[in-house]
């Protein structure tokens, strides 16, 4: 709001110094003035921000203020702002990509022209004007989103805030960390993209931001890098739990939420990135190694159970909740064997009911309608993920070598002859024949076969 205010005084300065220099613009600058403004700036930059709502928000607030600052044509300049800011919010706070920022611009564009050509319409104003309204029109809308995309890295920085743009190239496979993944923890690596998978069906079915959860789920178990192969999908089958105590297995287990963070830092991901990391287990249990301390009587029962759970805190914002139960529920069907739709069911409900009664959701920004419609959208996936395929029959050796008959080459029409063997169906040994060719190539004296011979040069008329 204030850089737009400031904004509004450097273009008022900028007319002036143009009207002094090239007098001939002196009866025209009221009429550059208002389309020459940016009152859409910080609408856009909100927009993209935060989200269409508060960026409506802003511009119906910031053209407000900027036309009360403005003194003269108060109501001209509220009108071309408010409408401007409108189309510019609902035209760019879907952009993905720096281009299609730009190409909201011309949507503000056009508004900006609807605009200004009806007031110069109701003020009989000469049709001269239109064309320079046109071109400042122009100019300044290119110049304000270049402006928000110069704008929106430093904003994203000072507010630990996080943009679709930001995002989409957070998405990059080739993201150092993704790669560490793909090479140091395959089995960790094909998980995440199981679970951004579930959470992003979930996000879109309850209308939350896809691309911030597929993206934050790309990067929820990072911190498995410090230890990869004491997790079972990176094991190969290797128990490195065996020799250790409950206690250490557990600490192990729950440290990889510390190192994710730790890594976070390290390579300045965002703030809600960071939040899918830290929340996606919440406060839960670590039980498999809970259970089996108090099997070994190390642990009294009820007692010395904090050591066993994640530090949380449990997840709030409406990705970071999606991320944590299509985690447990994509991990948890790995143990099912010969999965079908009832087991699958069975089993996300299952865990469903436990984050509920174990207080995980209660921080949640889902509603219950919201979470009960994400239950069944994660089921579905689920279901198609882990389908079951039907059982081919195999072929007999007698059927391979029928078949393998009927596949073979024939020989062209016409390379019996060359074949040395007229009724032979075999396929001709192509290598064999180089040879005999380039063997008989070298003797002089040899005719070519009469498939390669030329043909003869009939004598010319009247020779005999």
């Amino acid at each position: 709001m204030a850089v737009n205010i400031l904004l509004m005084w450097a273009t008022d300065e900028l007319m002036l110094w143009l009207t002094t220099v090239f007098p001939v613009l002196t009866s025209a600058a009221p009429l550059l003035t208002q389309p020459a403004l940016p009152l859409t700036l910080g609408a856009l930059l909100l927009a993209l921000l935060l989200g269409k709502g508060v960026g409506l928000s802003a511009a119906v607030f910031i053209p407000a203020l900027c036309a009360f600052s403005s003194g003269d044509d108060t109501l001209d300049v509220f009108v071309l702002g408010l409408v401007t800011s409108v189309v510019g919010v609902l035209a760019i706070f879907r952009s993905r990509t720096r281009t299609q920022t730009f190409r909201a611009a011309l949507w503000i564009i056009f508004a900006v022209i609807v605009v200004e050509a009806t007031y110069l319409f109701l003020n009989a104003t000469p049709w001269a004007f239109y064309l320079h309204v046109l071109g400042v029109a122009i100019v300044a809308t290119f110049l304000t989103v270049l402006l928000v995309n110069l704008l929106l890295p430093l904003c994203e920085y000072a507010f630990g805030l996080c943009s679709n743009i930001s995002l989409l190239e957070l998405s990059d496979l080739n993201h150092p960390l993704l790669k560490r993944l793909q090479l140091e923890a395959p089995g960790t690596y094909h998980h995440t993209l199981m679970v951004s998978t579930l959470a992003e069906h979930a996000a879109e079915a309850v209308g939350a931001n896809t691309l911030l959860t597929r993206v934050a789920a790309y990067f929820h178990d990072i911190g498995k890098l410090a230890n990869p192969t004491y997790f079972t999908e990176n094991s190969f089958g290797e128990n490195r739990h065996e020799e250790l105590s409950p206690r250490m297995s557990s600490m192990i287990i729950l440290n990889h939420v510390k190192e994710g963070l730790a890594m976070a830092a390290r390579y300045k991901l965002k703030a809600p990135i960071r939040e899918a990391i830290a929340t996606h287990h919440g406060t839960s249990l670590v039980y498999f190694f809970y259970r089996r301390a108090l099997d070994n009587n190390q642990i009294a029962d009820g007692g010395d159970e904090d050591n066993f759970r994640y530090p949380g805190p449990p997840p709030q914002s409406r990705e970071a909740t999606l991320i944590s139960l299509a985690d447990a529920c994509e991990a948890a069907s790995r143990s099912l064997e010969k999965p079908t739709p009832q087991k699958i069911d069975a089993l996300v409900d299952e865990l469903f009911h436990n984050k509920l009664l174990t207080g995980q959701l209660d921080q949640s920004q889902l509603t219950m309608a919201e979470l009960n419609t994400a239950i069944e959208t994660i089921k579905k996936t689920l279901q198609t993920m882990l389908h079951g395929r039907i059982s081919y029959p195999k072929f007999t050796t007698t059927e391979v070598a029928e078949s393998a008959k009927k596949m073979a080459p024939r020989r062209p029409k016409g390379a019996e002859g060359a074949a040395g063997d007229t009724g032979d169906t075999r396929p001709l040994d192509r290598a064999a024949i180089d040879k005999l060719e380039g063997a008989g190539a070298d003797q002089p004296g040899e005719q070519p076969d009469d498939d390669e011979a030329e043909p003869p040069v009939p004598p010319a008329p009247g020779s005999d």
